[in-house]
């Protein structure tokens, strides 16, 4: 029996010795910051976001229990920088400029990350023709191929960024539709065909940042040039049709559902999303993504269907001051826009036409410019010939913090005594905005 006990006592020392060699020790990450910086940080990585807690000397650091070398983002307020981490080996970094400095394992290949790329699509190019986008990208791939190519760094990680490389790719050609819209604008069948391939499944792609990003936005390009996307909610529902569909890796599902639908929220509210909330609890798991599911739902209650609507005073075109309450007794539609918004411009023609059918019945038309400058402003609504009642905020942020807004154009209809009928209102230009309006009790 005692020589039992031995041979038990000595296999488990020996399984205790070959656990503790294993086991790779945590990776650590520090960032030094300026002196005057306040912006929260982070550290996303492929399952999880990691905060990181800035000590008094201004120094973020977090330890990463990592099995394996990849990919991850570093969240400095609302700046994203991405980062190469080897597992079990320290990275430093320093924040000068907005420019990060890199010291320690994985800098020489974390110096490439962040380095500047001249060919990278801007915001302001979505919307290009579609060959020219095509070439667009072209020059961008092939920018940032001759730079890995000549950077001497590991062969395993040059496979793994051709392969993010190509993730991104297929990436901005989508957000070139979502985006700039297809309009008259004439889609090649050769984009077509590579968003198509854009949902083709690779399990060794998981861990790249672009890789889910991309699967998600040619979900949303794929939605948009759908016929029966006929308005931001139903347009979202063919995007969350598609991953739950299409996709199989319930990673992927979870990601391009969980995205999707708190984008959705964060820009149009919570206001008949039924069908996307069942979904939701269906297909996500992830505790972060819940809590900010749950933020997002607690907020928007707030402005829910029969709740006050957020009082507001501001000043109209002869600078008198205007209150919602002096607007109780009528219904009042709002337009929250900026003379700056492409998307808000668009709406204008829309919007004079709802006035006009309505001319005369119970119900305000307000508009309610977040334009810093008001000379511009004035010049505009005096030049469009805008009419209804015309607002500006005198760059008071307030009021846009306070209904949640994250993006204009954002339409309101508020009741006769002022409670929100909907916080998130249909646009000018979406039919069924005209039927609701009509059907007003007492309009």
């Amino acid at each position: 029996m005692k020589a039992v006990n031995r041979i038990l006592f000595i296999v488990c020392c020996l399984w205790a010795c070959y656990s503790c060699r294993g086991k790779m020790p945590d990776t650590e990450f520090v960032l030094h910051l300026p002196a005057d910086y306040s912006f929260d940080i982070s550290l996303e990585l492929a399952d999880t976001i990691v905060g990181m807690d800035v000590d008094d000397e201004k120094k973020a650091s977090a330890l990463l229990p990592l099995e394996k070398s990849g990919y991850g983002r570093l969240w400095v307020g609302d700046r994203r920088f991405p980062v190469w981490l080897e597992a079990g080996k320290p990275l430093r970094a320093t924040l000068e400029l907005n420019v990060l400095h890199f010291e320690g394992a994985g800098a020489k290949t974390n110096d490439y990350l962040n380095r500047k790329f001249y060919h990278t699509p801007q915001f302001r190019d979505y919307g290009m023709d579609d060959a020219a986008f095509r070439e667009k990208l072209e020059n961008m791939v092939r920018e940032r191929v001759a730079a890995l190519d000549t950077a001497g760094l590991d062969a395993a990680f040059v496979a793994l960024e051709k392969k993010r490389i190509a993730h991104d790719r297929i990436y901005e050609l989508a957000a070139n539709i979502v985006y700039g819209g297809t309009g008259d604008k004439t889609i090649s069948g050769e984009t077509f065909m590579e968003l198509q391939g854009g949902l083709t499944e690779d399990e060794s792609s998981w861990g790249i940042p672009e890789y889910p990003e991309s699967f998600q936005k040619v979900a949303r390009a794929l939605a948009r040039m759908d016929e029966t996307s006929v308005s931001p909610y139903t347009m979202l529902l063919n995007v969350l049709k598609i991953a739950t569909e299409e996709c199989h890796d319930p990673r992927l599902v979870e990601y391009i559902v969980a995205r999707s639908s708190l984008e959705f929220i964060r820009s149009q509210g919570m206001e008949g999303t039924e069908e996307m909330a069942r979904i939701f609890r269906e297909r996500v798991k992830r505790q972060d993504y819940l809590e900010e599911y749950k933020h997002y739902r607690d907020e928007n209650n707030r402005l829910a269907k029969g709740q006050p609507a957020v009082p507001f005073t501001f000043q109209d075109v002869d600078g008198k001051e205007v209150c919602l309450s002096d607007l109780k007794g009528k219904y009042v539609y709002i337009d929250v826009w900026a003379t700056w918004c492409g998307p808000c411009k668009m709406e204008i023609p829309y919007l004079k036409k709802l006035e006009e059918k309505l001319h005369g019945r119970n119900i305000y038309f307000v508009s309610i410019s977040c334009d810093e400058g008001k000379a511009g402003w004035l010049k505009f609504v005096k030049d469009e010939k805008l009419g209804g009642i015309q607002l500006n905020t005198g760059g008071d942020q307030s009021f846009m913090q306070a209904i949640l807004c994250h993006g204009i154009p954002r339409f309101l209809l508020i009741d006769k005594d002022g409670n929100y009928i909907n916080a998130n209102m249909s646009r000018p230009s979406e039919p069924e905005t005209l039927k609701i309006l009509e059907s007003l009790p007492g309009l």
